[in-house]
């Protein structure tokens, strides 16, 4: 092992417990945040019976996110679920804070604009993820609005 590795492991080891209780923090103070940009949320029209879960971190080895899942039922009396939240992908906006929104249902919209712009998109692990930047502000409930009035439209 190498002068550098080493030091690298022996602060880690200090200073893994502390590490780990910012990050729950962090993790915690985000998903509140997120949830109460939900919460202030007053039409969620044409989407019906909307329940909101509790905010969930997770990551993998491509990413890092902060989700909510959505569950609903469109006009059509189809059952909806939505997960939006904030996520951190080097492979996305280089790697920059993104409001993300994905659709969990059989035929989710391919392409879909909101007052004329296309709301950006990717593919992972076959699902299709729309995002707008989250501001350097970090103001959440802007963009979370404006990503979930283009999703809810397509359910009309």
């Amino acid at each position: 092992m190498n002068a550098e590795m080493l030091a690298f492991l022996q602060t880690g080891f200090k200073r893994y417990p502390e590490a780990k209780t910012t990050i729950a923090a962090f993790e915690k103070a985000m998903g509140n945040e997120l949830k109460r940009a939900l919460d202030a949320r007053t039409n969620w029209s044409p989407l019906q019976k909307k329940e909101c879960k509790d905010p969930e971190p997770d990551d993998d080895t491509n990413a890092y996110w902060i989700g909510i899942g959505i569950s609903g039922s469109s006009p059509m009396h189809m059952k909806v679920q939505i997960c939006c939240g904030i996520r951190w992908s080097p492979s996305v906006c280089d790697g920059k804070p993104i409001i993300y929104g994905i659709y969990d249902m059989e035929e989710p919209p391919g392409t879909f604009s909101w007052t004329g712009e296309v709301i950006p998109s990717f593919e992972y692990k076959k699902t299709r993820f729309w995002y707008l930047p989250l501001p350097d502000s970090l103001e959440i409930e802007k963009p979370l609005n404006q990503l979930l009035d283009a999703l809810l439209d397509q359910l009309r």
